[in-house]
């Protein structure tokens, strides 16, 4: 077995150290993936990390690849391609100081979204919402672990190649089923939705109240634990085609940024709307999603209290 020396990851040290080796003319391998990059030398290896887990982070993720390799759905899920954009912004979205809105978050997404859909235990769900926030997504989203693994040969890299989990397009289903509960509630929100982010919908203060409550009944129906907050201060502000979020939640200032992908589709939008009048949004109801055929999902909604 080889053994490895850990050091946290700076980009200049692993970048000096690929050129030091190279002029040394060291065969070795070079692995990067998200959470580190190891240089490995066959007999020895050198790791570097972004950031350091408990060991509860990793048998989290342990119990949830178990559950994950039990579950009849897995084959058939591992086979299929889901989309992993989740956001999305009101169609022609302006970049302005919204002030309040209405923030609706749903509470532990992918813990929620994988016993919902049969992919884990109630044992291994408790686990996992048990975790600080911080640890949780770590614990799940080493299932889509990804790596690109480059060989280095008399100082030139000879070769490169992918690696990826043999779980990851699971976790793929989980991002695209988390946005799907999001495009619903966007649906039931109609004319009050201003965009989407992840696990969390932003909403116009105005909202009328049986709006949000039809949006409290949709996720509740549908297993889903969620809260909802006030924001303070909501503000968009536009660089070409992207847009930029500044959130003051709780009096804590979050910002991020994504590309506005309904720039290109506004156009053909509203000629949609003109000739046939059948925005989705003018729905008065809202929506039946079914949950997979076979899945029946318990009520965990008392179960943190």
């Amino acid at each position: 077995m080889s053994k490895a020396n850990v050091l946290f990851r700076n980009a200049d040290q692993v970048e000096q150290l690929v050129k030091f080796y190279n002029e040394q003319k060291v065969t070795f391998k070079v692995k990067h993936s998200q959470y580190s990059t190891t240089f490995d030398f066959g007999k020895e290896k050198i790791k570097f990390l972004t950031q350091t887990y408990g060991i509860r982070v990793f048998a989290a993720n342990r119990a949830l690849v178990k559950d994950i390799k039990a579950s009849d759905d897995t084959l058939e899920l591992l086979t299929k391609y889901y989309a992993t954009d989740n956001y999305d912004v009101r169609n022609g979205l302006k970049p302005k100081n919204y002030g309040k809105v209405i923030n609706v978050d749903i509470v532990g997404a992918y813990p929620n979204t994988l016993i919902n859909n049969g992919l884990c235990t109630i044992e291994t769900y408790k686990r996992l919402m048990r975790l600080p926030k911080k640890e949780r997504l770590p614990a799940i989203g080493m299932i889509a672990k990804k790596a690109t693994v480059f060989s280095y040969e008399n100082g030139e890299c000879i070769e490169w190649d992918v690696e990826v989990g043999e779980f990851a397009n699971i976790f793929y289903f989980l991002i695209y089923e988390i946005d799907r509960i999001m495009k619903f509630c966007k649906e039931i929100a109609g004319e009050y939705y201003i965009m989407h982010w992840v696990d969390g919908i932003f909403l116009e203060a105005h909202t009328p109240r049986q709006i949000l409550e039809d949006i409290q009944e949709f996720l509740k129906k549908h297993k889903y634990l969620f809260r909802f907050e006030n924001i303070s201060s909501f503000k968009v502000v536009r660089e070409d085609d992207m847009l930029n979020f500044e959130i003051t939640k709780n009096k804590e200032l979050k910002s991020f940024k994504f590309a506005d992908k309904r720039m290109n589709e506004n156009y053909n939008e509203i000629l949609n709307v003109l000739q046939n009048d059948t925005l989705f949004l003018q729905r008065d109801t809202a929506p039946d999603l079914q949950l997979p055929e076979g899945v029946q999902a318990a009520d965990f909604q008392d179960l943190f209290k």
